[in-house]
């Protein structure tokens, strides 16, 4: 079948010379993004599925250089966009995360973590994140990110400063959209640790429209460049909302089980933790409406 010698194919040439790996893996990415159910069920392609992810994950964390590591991680985003992907099962599925959270939160280029987090944010659903533990991976990596996001040893790094915490933020919103019960725990002790400590700060501008856009071809701009101040007004309105509308969801998690023995601990301690993200965004809630009053007078 043509598209199984193509999948081959550019996943060979993502092993050649860097001129050549760049265009590989956005090949590979867009393989991937648009292969269908039926293509996938078939025995044929496992094996060169997987070797394609994998030639994506190594060159994510290669030694290539950062226009190569920015194309990876641009197609593994495009990947994660297919439905058809069995993001929550596959064996390959740990790998392609635990690689973008690596970059995320160590590369030197400020573009490529850009692009890494965006990727980290592009499963629609939970169930993609899998478990509980990969879920809380993935928030402890871009809060870290966050955290750290100003350190860097290149000065010409700084002028992507705002358009990474921008799309960081934007990251750990999503995975705050999508977090269910179990998920609870790992944001809980994330929220009250070190990592977490500038995120209130961060997480306030972004729903106000502040800062940089998401990571984009470029890597993102400076300041919401482009749009006009009513744009980005209405921008923030709406992110305001859709946060507004996640507290009320978790709120309904804050909720007494009466579950015994280590089901009941269980659940007693995702609510505890619950009650923790609903504090804090609580807090940034309040934070957005002080500061719009503060403004209108």
């Amino acid at each position: 079948m043509l598209v199984l010698q193509m999948l081959q194919s550019a996943t060979k040439a993502a092993f050649d010379k860097d001129r050549v790996k760049s265009n590989a893996v956005r090949a590979l990415g867009n393989l991937l993004h648009f292969l269908s159910v039926s293509q996938l069920t078939r025995p044929g392609f496992q094996r060169p599925l997987e070797e394609a992810v994998s030639a994506l994950v190594t060159t994510v964390q290669s030694e290539a250089t950062m226009k190569v590591r920015w194309n990876a991680c641009y197609a593994l985003g495009n990947a994660f966009r297919n439905p058809a992907l069995p993001l929550d099962s596959a064996s390959w599925s740990g790998d392609a995360f635990s690689a973008l959270c690596c970059v995320v939160t160590s590369c030197q280029n400020f573009k490529v973590r850009i692009k890494s987090a965006a990727a980290l944010s592009v499963p629609a659903c939970r169930h993609c994140y899998g478990d509980a533990e990969r879920f809380g991976d993935v928030w402890r990596s871009l809060a870290a990110a966050l955290e750290h996001s100003e350190e860097t040893q290149d000065f010409l790094e700084y002028r992507y400063c705002s358009s990474l915490r921008h799309t960081l933020t934007h990251t750990l919103t999503h995975l705050l959209r999508l977090s269910q019960s179990q998920d609870m725990p790992a944001l809980g002790m994330s929220l009250i640790m070190e990592e977490c400590r500038g995120f209130k700060e961060h997480l306030v501008k972004y729903l106000r429209g502040e800062g940089g856009t998401d990571g984009g071809r470029g890597g993102g701009t400076e300041g919401g460049r482009g749009e006009t101040e009513g744009e980005r007004e209405r921008k923030g309105e709406e992110r305001v909302r859709t946060l507004g509308e996640t507290l009320e969801r978790l709120r309904s998690l804050c909720v007494d089980g009466e579950e015994e023995g280590d089901e009941g601990r269980d659940r007693g301690e995702e609510e505890r933790s619950a009650l923790v993200v609903v504090a804090f965004l609580e807090d940034v809630l309040r934070s957005c409406e002080e500061l719009k009053v503060s403004h209108s007078d």
